[in-house]
C-alpha cells in the first residue's frame, strides 16, 4: 500500500479499476442499507418521524463535517484514509447485522441510528478522499472520463439497488441486507489495499495535533476558494443548479397529477428518465471533452440548456414530451456535475484538493434539503402553481450563465 506506481498511461489501469470496483459494489450495498433502514424502522416503530431521522443521520454528518473532513483528508495519507473508512463501515455494519440475532427491538433502534450516523461520518471523509486521489490514478487527459465512469456506475448502482431493495427486504429481511452491506464495504476496503499510491499526507506528513491547527487548515481551504473569483463562480454556479433542481424533483408528483393529468406511474417514469439522462451525460464527458475556449463555451451552454429545459418543463402538458425534457435535464446535469468536479480537481493544488472537494460535497448535501423544503413552501403559497415554480427555478438557473460569462470564469473554464 505504500509503494509508488508510475504515472498511468490508460484509463482502466490496475489501480483505478481496484478503486472503481470497490465503489460499484459498496454502492449496491449502501442502497440495500438505506432501504432496509427505511422499511425496518417503519415496520417496527410505525413512526414516520423516526424513519426520517434515520435517513437524515448520514446526510447531517456530511453537512456538518464536510469542510473539516476535507482538512482531515489533506492532513492524512489519503489511501489509508479510504481503506480505514471502508473497513470501518464494513465492520460496523456487520456488527449491526449480527446484533439483530442477539438484542431485543428497543436497543436495536438506537444501534441502527448510531451505525447510520457513523456511516455518515466516514462517508463525509471518504468522498473527498476519493475525489482527491482519483487524479493520481488516471492519465491527466482522461480525468473527466474517470469521473464519468465513477459517477455513472454509482448512478446505475443506485438505480439497481433501489429497484431490488424492496424485493430483497421481503425475501431476506433487514439483518441479511445489513450483512450484505457490511460485506460490500469490506470488499471495497480490501480491494483498495492493493492500490499503489504514494501513501503520505500531502501537507508535509505532519499529523494535526491541535484543534487550532486543524481549524486553520479548514479555513485556509475556504480562503483559497473565496479569493479566486473564477473558481468561486464555478463552485457557486454548480451549487445554485443543485438548489433549484430540488423543488423540481420534489414537486413532480403534483406536476404529474395536476398538470400532466396522468397516473402516478409517470412520476417513476420521469425520475427514471432523469437518471438515464444523467448516465447519458456522464457518457458524453467520458467519450469526448472539449478543451480551451471550446470547453468554456460547452460548459456555459450546458448551464443554459438546463435552465431552458426547466422553463420548458413548466409549459409542457404532454407526459411523453415531459419525459424527453427530463432526459435532457438529466443529461445537462450529469455533464455539469462531471465537468465541475474535473475542473476543481485539475485547477486545485494537491495540498488543497481535499478541502475543496469537501466543500463541494457539503454544498451539495446542505442545499438539497433546503431546496426540497423551499419547493414545498412555494407550492403551498402559490396554490400548487407548479408551472410558476418551475419557471422561477429556470430563471434562477439562468443567472449562472451570466455569472459564468464573466472574464475570470471564462479564463478558468478555458484553462483545462
Amino acid at each position: 500500500m505504500a509503494t509508488l506506481a508510475p504515472r498511468p498511461d490508460r484509463l482502466f489501469n490496475r489501480d483505478f479499476v481496484l478503486l472503481w470496483q470497490g465503489q460499484v459494489v459498496s454502492r449496491l450495498g449502501n442502497q440495500a442499507f438505506t432501504i432496509a433502514t427505511t422499511l425496518w424502522t417503519l415496520e417496527v416503530t410505525g413512526s414516520a418521524t423516526l424513519m426520517g431521522l434515520m435517513l437524515t443521520a448520514s446526510r447531517i454528518a456530511t453537512v456538518v463535517l464536510g469542510p473539516f473532513a476535507g482538512a482531515f483528508v489533506d492532513s492524512r495519507p489519503r489511501l489509508r484514509t479510504l481503506v480505514a473508512c471502508d473497513l470501518g463501515r464494513g465492520v460496523l455494519t456487520c456488527a449491526l447485522a449480527l446484533s439483530f440475532w442477539a438484542l431485543p427491538v428497543e436497543p436495536l433502534v438506537g444501534a441502527l441510528f448510531f451505525v447510520a450516523l457513523m456511516n455518515g461520518v466516514m462517508a463525509a471523509v471518504f468522498n473527498p478522499a476519493v475525489a482527491s486521489i482519483t487524479p493520481d490514478l488516471v492519465p491527466a487527459r482522461r480525468l473527466a472520463a474517470a469521473n464519468s465512469v465513477q459517477q455513472a456506475s454509482m448512478q446505475a448502482g443506485t438505480f439497481v439497488g433501489q429497484g431490488l431493495g424492496g424485493v430483497l427486504y421481503q425475501a431476506l429481511g433487514a439483518p441479511l441486507l445489513f450483512l450484505f452491506d457490511g460485506i460490500t464495504f469490506l470488499f471495497s476496503g480490501v480491494s483498495e489495499t492493493f492500490i499503489r499510491h504514494r501513501d503520505t499526507a500531502v501537507s508535509g506528513g505532519q499529523a494535526v495535533v491541535s484543534w487550532a491547527e486543524f481549524r486553520r487548515k479548514t479555513f485556509d481551504g475556504l480562503d483559497y476558494l473565496i479569493q479566486r473569483p473564477g473558481l468561486r463562480a464555478v463552485f457557486l454556479s454548480g451549487a445554485i443548479i443543485n438548489l433549484v433542481a430540488m423543488p423540481v424533483v420534489v414537486l413532480l408528483p403534483i406536476y404529474v397529477t395536476d398538470y400532466l393529468h396522468t397516473t402516478l406511474d409517470w412520476y417513476g417514469f420521469l425520475l427514471a428518465s432523469l437518471s438515464a439522462g444523467m448516465i447519458g451525460g456522464f457518457a458524453v464527458t467520458a467519450l469526448a471533452r472539449p478543451t480551451g475556449t471550446n470547453h468554456a463555451r460547452f460548459m456555459i451552454s450546458m448551464f443554459a440548456l438546463l435552465s431552458v429545459a426547466l422553463g420548458v418543463l413548466s409549459q409542457v402538458r404532454n407526459p411523453w414530451l415531459a419525459l424527453a425534457v427530463m432526459f435532457v435535464s438529466g443529461g445537462a446535469t450529469g455533464i455539469i456535475n462531471n465537468l465541475e468536479m474535473t475542473l476543481l480537481q485539475q485547477t486545485t493544488p494537491v495540498e488543497f484538493r481535499g478541502r475543496v472537494m469537501g466543500l463541494l460535497f457539503t454544498a451539495s448535501e446542505a442545499l438539497a434539503p433546503i431546496g426540497m423544503v423551499a419547493g414545498g413552501i412555494a407550492a403551498d403559497l402559490t396554490g400548487r402553481n407548479i408551472p410558476l415554480i418551475y419557471l422561477v427555478c429556470g430563471a434562477v438557473a439562468l443567472t449562472t450563465v451570466i455569472w459564468l460569462s464573466g472574464r475570470d470564469s471564462r479564463q478558468l473554464l478555458a484553462s483545462v
